[in-house]
């Protein structure tokens, strides 16, 4: 299984819709690890987000990754091998932490 920040994670909400969501790992003394950087705009190539609404909506459900991870690898674990759950479970769980989990 790949390696990564260990959760759970928490979305800091920006102040304004100017500011940038931040994903965190807090970790004692109220220190954090910063996990990822959702911008309020951004402009590459022909990508783009510019909606602060789109943003949250981003950072929430990059936060919940880690406690979707332990839903999907449960709902793998419970269903039928090869079943169509099964199987979707199982392909977005590679999708997410690669094919050797």
């Amino acid at each position: 299984m790949s390696k990564h920040t260990p959760g759970p994670w928490a979305k800091h909400n920006p102040s304004n819709p100017t500011q940038t969501a931040l994903i965190v790992r807090e970790l004692p003394n109220h220190k954090r690890t910063v996990v990822a950087v959702i911008p309020d705009h951004l402009q590459f190539g022909n990508a783009s987000v510019t909606d602060w609404l789109e943003m949250e909506s981003n950072a929430r459900l990059v936060a919940a990754a880690p406690e979707m991870l332990v839903a999907l690898q449960a709902i793998a674990d419970m269903t039928v091998e090869g079943g169509a759950i099964n199987q979707l479970a199982r392909a977005a769980i590679i999708k997410a932490v690669g094919s050797g989990n």
